[in-house]
């Protein structure tokens, strides 16, 4: 019915074998299956005053896809400018035959 990810990593990225700045990484996803063929999530990624986060929903029965992910980030881009940006999609497709699947985004 539900799962939880989360890691606390080197904030300087994947395969870094220094953290120069000492800072760290804390990431977490939860997701929540109300349903069988309905799952709905939560993300949320900080590092310092660098907050990101979203919500995701996919709903899938037989050959049809309905899927929708939001993300936002709030932090520092630079030293002097801040980002403060936020987006998201809505996916539909439906398998007609084994080899065609028609893809609306």
């Amino acid at each position: 019915m539900v799962t939880l990810n989360a890691v606390l990593v080197n904030g300087e990225g994947s395969n870094r074998l220094t953290n120069p700045d000492g800072r760290e990484m804390a990431i977490g996803r939860v997701t929540v299956f109300p349903l069988s063929r309905l799952a709905v999530a939560a993300k949320y990624l900080g590092q310092g005053r660098d907050h990101r986060w979203g919500y995701d929903a996919r709903w899938m029965d037989h050959a049809a896809l309905v899927e929708g992910e939001f993300l936002a980030r709030r932090g520092p881009f630079t030293s002097t400018t801040t980002v403060d940006a936020s987006g998201g999609y809505v996916l539909a497709a439906y398998q007609v035959r084994p080899w065609l699947q028609p893809v609306l985004k």
